[in-house]
């Protein structure tokens, strides 16, 4: 069984290497250029590859992987992420009741 799943991962590794080189350039220019997404560079970059044939035919497994399950998974994650900060933030810090809401306040005004 480990056999197939460290063959796997070598038919795998091309695509992606290809992807993480590409996000890492993204990460790169964003760092230099703030206002440009690095997720949009690297999508920009794979673009140019492609469309120039530039792509190699073993990395086409690995960016399969890299194009369906991953990103499913890291956008699972980050909703994940922020439902748990939605749950702890209101435990860790006590919140200020709106002005409306305090006992000074005098109430809705009668119509």
């Amino acid at each position: 069984m480990l056999t197939g799943t460290k063959s796997q991962l070598y038919r795998l590794a091309p695509g992606l290497g290809l992807a993480a080189a590409a996000a890492a350039v993204g990460f790169f220019v964003n760092h230099f250029a703030p206002g440009v997404p690095a997720v949009l560079v690297a999508l920009v970059l794979g673009v140019v590859l492609a469309n120039a044939r530039l792509i190699p035919a073993a990395a086409a497994p690995g960016l399969v992987v890299a194009a369906g399950p991953v990103p499913k998974a890291g956008i699972i994650l980050l909703g994940f992420e922020l439902i748990l900060q939605d749950i702890v933030d209101p435990l860790r810090e006590p919140r200020d009741p709106p002005p409306s809401c305090t006992p000074d306040s005098p109430g809705p005004r009668p119509a």
